[in-house]
């Protein structure tokens, strides 16, 4: 398999806010990359890192576009994350998610495979804590096709551990179905929910929010002492006086004050992340 990594773009329009946006082209890629005929497939990946070099950890937004068919086997990482599909599917266990669903796991619990769908998949995968990002796979997986990718230096880009004792029960599986763990939360955008990426006792866990803004309605201005990005899924809105297209993002540090945001004529949705709950209102 071939990663094509990107950086996505950034223009500052306040004192610690940053204009960004979500790349064209859905589960394509931009430029339909996923769909040059590379042996193994090909992935397009475009991270958002909420966080400094200087802070203990980052949290991560990866937008990542999948060709047709690509199979990952179960896996875990040891943070939370969060799976949110925006085009095509993707099957997490026994289960097809679709456009709009969000699918939650606690840091450690071994799920999946993951496998993208008949004509690709665009998902973000949230990662609470970046450096906790990189779980493993089981022992059976090291001469897996998929897993024989390397870095720079010439070693496995994964790992492949040794099972805990609660993931020992999926030794003998292929598949985690979601029912089999009440703690993968399957949910879908657009009930104005909030997610918890962490445990409730965690004061680093992320946060994600489904925003609905009806035409009339506001994101009220506000300061956080913590990360946070604004993706504007859909519909349009004005950032103080900047309009804001679809697939905008902003991009806010901690201590920087944030316009309102009122949305278009149409209403907008968007999809909050913030990097630890301390500094949530």
């Amino acid at each position: 398999m071939r990663y094509i990594v990107a950086e996505p773009p950034m223009t500052e329009l306040a004192p610690g806010i940053q204009l960004s946006e979500i790349a064209p082209g859905g589960k394509k890629g931009p430029n339909g990359e996923v769909l040059l005929p590379t042996r193994g497939g090909q992935v397009w990946i475009e991270s958002w890192l909420l966080g400094s070099e200087a802070d203990p950890f980052r949290l991560t937004v990866p937008d990542v576009r999948m060709p047709a068919n690509q199979y990952w086997p179960m896996h875990w990482h040891d943070c939370w994350i969060a799976i949110v599909v925006l085009d095509g599917e993707c099957l997490v266990g026994d289960t097809w998610l679709e456009p709009g669903h969000v699918l939650i796991a606690p840091a450690g619990l071994e799920y999946g495979p993951l496998v993208s769908g008949p004509t690709g998949c665009q998902l973000f995968e949230i990662f609470a804590k970046d450096h906790l990002s990189l779980g493993g796979y089981g022992p059976e997986y090291h001469d897996h096709p998929t897993l024989q990718d390397t870095g720079a230096d010439g070693t496995s880009m994964f790992q492949f551990l040794p099972r805990t004792a609660e993931n020992e029960r999926n030794r003998t599986s292929q598949t985690l179905p979601l029912a089999a763990d009440a703690r993968l939360v399957l949910n879908r955008l657009g009930g104005g929910d909030r997610w918890t990426l962490g445990d409730p006792d965690d004061p680093d866990c992320g946060l994600v929010d489904d925003v609905l803004l009806q035409p009339g309605e506001e994101f009220a201005s506000r300061t956080s002492d913590e990360w946070r990005a604004l993706f504007l899924l859909e519909g349009t809105a004005l950032f103080g006086d900047r309009p804001l297209a679809e697939r905008s993002v902003l991009m806010v540090a901690p201590g920087a004050t944030l316009p309102r945001v009122q949305p278009g004529t149409s209403g907008a949705h968007l999809l909050e992340v913030t990097r630890g709950a301390t500094g949530a209102a």
